[in-house]
C-alpha cells in the first residue's frame, strides 16, 4: 500500500459555490450551491516577470547582467460545467435567473448579464477529486477537498452551440483570502489563506440542483 500522503488524484466529482461579502467572508442568507455538474477546472498562474537589466561595455561585452524575481499575481480560472442549470449559470456567469409560474409549476431559465461593466462580486469555489490508492479509492480519505477561497471577475467564456452538448464555460481570477476562515459551513479543518489549496477528506458533499441558504455561523 502506498504512503497515503503520496497517492494520485483523479476526476472532479462535486463543486460548491458560496457568495462572499466585500471582506471575503461567506455571506449568511445568500445562496450556497453544491452540484456534481463540474467537468473541468483549470488554474493557470498569472506571473509578472522580474526586470531584466543587461548592459554592454564599449567592446560589446555584457558587463551588467541582472534578472529580478518574478511575481505570482493570481491564478486565472477556466471552469466548464455539463448542463445549463440556471442556478449554476447565475452563480458563475453573474447573470439573472428568469422564472414564470405555469399552473402549479415554476419554470426557470437564465439571462446573461447586461452589457457594460462586468461584475466584481466574489465567490469561493470548492471542488472534490478522488484519491486513488492501489487502484481504488483510499480507504479512509478517498477525496481531496480543493478550495479557492476568493474568485473574482467571474464571467461567461466563449460558448459553442452545435450537434454536441452545449457546455457552459466561465472564467475568473483566484486570489488569497484570509477571511474565508473555515468556509461557509465552518468545517474546513486547516489554514485557507492561499489562492488554491487542498486537504484529504472522507466524504463528498450532498449535491442538489437548487441552492440552499447559507445559515449564520
Amino acid at each position: 500500500m502506498a504512503n497515503s500522503d503520496c497517492i494520485p488524484q483523479v476526476h472532479i466529482c462535486a463543486m460548491r459555490v458560496a457568495e462572499l461579502d466585500p471582506n471575503g467572508v461567506p455571506t449568511p442568507g445568500s445562496n450556497l450551491l453544491t452540484v456534481d455538474s463540474i467537468v473541468e477546472l483549470v488554474a493557470t498562474p498569472a506571473i509578472t516577470e522580474g526586470d531584466q537589466i543587461e548592459d554592454k561595455n564599449g567592446c560589446g561585452v555584457v558587463c551588467v547582467n541582472y534578472k529580478g524575481p518574478d511575481t505570482l499575481l493570481r491564478y486565472d480560472i477556466t471552469l466548464i460545467v455539463c448542463d445549463q442549470n440556471p442556478y449554476v449559470m447565475a452563480a458563475l456567469g453573474r447573470g439573472t435567473i428568469l422564472d414564470d409560474v405555469v399552473g402549479l409549476e415554476t419554470i426557470r431559465g437564465y439571462a446573461f448579464p447586461a452589457l457594460g461593466e462586468a461584475s466584481t462580486e466574489a465567490v469561493s469555489i470548492e471542488f472534490w477529486a478522488k484519491r486513488i490508492d492501489d487502484g481504488a479509492l483510499h480507504a479512509d480519505y478517498p477525496y481531496a477537498w480543493w478550495v479557492l477561497p476568493k474568485v473574482t471577475d467571474l464571467r461567461h467564456d466563449a460558448m459553442t452551440f452545435s450537434a454536441s452538448s452545449n457546455r457552459p464555460a466561465f472564467v475568473g481570477r483566484a486570489f488569497e483570502n484570509e477571511n474565508w476562515f473555515d468556509g461557509p459551513l465552518n468545517d474546513w479543518p486547516v489554514e485557507s489563506d492561499r489562492a488554491v489549496q487542498w486537504f484529504p477528506t472522507p466524504a463528498l458533499p450532498t449535491v442538489a440542483c437548487e441552492p440552499t441558504i447559507l445559515p449564520a455561523s
